[in-house]
């Protein structure tokens, strides 16, 4: 692995020397400081991140980063195929559909938020928010790994 010789991995690169386990740890280290910088400026951008903040962020980062190892298992780690190839194509479309059916999970949960903001700070609303979005990011990741698996089997 190389972190600061271009010049040595481009001579890989172009030696078609990089295994998949070689392309999959460029990537994963790539997807995890991504979240995790994304996630540093949303938890300390607001001037009072709540404990909610945080642990969105926190689970976001854990399922994002577990989500992307079992994707890798899935498609048979070391001996797997192109995993770079079919997980971000297969993401990109299964993200989409994901986000279809976020809207009216976002609008109930709207709705339920108003109903509630005359009762004090919210509570649970802030935590059904952070469960609702943890779980969709699950449901989300399961998903991807569920085709990833049936394309190893093609």
């Amino acid at each position: 692995m190389y972190f600061w010789n271009i010049e040595a991995l481009k001579r890989r690169i172009g030696s078609n020397l990089l295994n998949e386990t070689d392309r999959f740890i460029y990537a994963f280290i790539n997807i995890i400081f991504g979240v995790i910088a994304f996630e540093f400026f949303y938890v300390f951008m607001p001037e009072n991140p709540s404990i909610y903040d945080r642990l969105t962020s926190l689970l976001n980062i854990l399922i994002v980063a577990v989500g992307t190892y079992l994707a890798y298992k899935a498609n048979g780690a070391a001996k797997g195929e192109d995993f770079l190839g079919r997980f971000f194509s297969l993401s990109f479309v299964v993200t989409i559909r994901f986000s279809v059916l976020l809207m009216p999970v976002l609008i109930v949960l709207s709705i339920f938020e108003s109903l509630l903001s005359g009762y004090g700070e919210g509570f649970t609303s802030n935590l059904l928010q952070v469960l609702v979005f943890a779980f969709w990011t699950i449901l989300l990741y399961a998903n991807i790994i569920k085709h990833i698996i049936q394309v190893r089997a093609t």
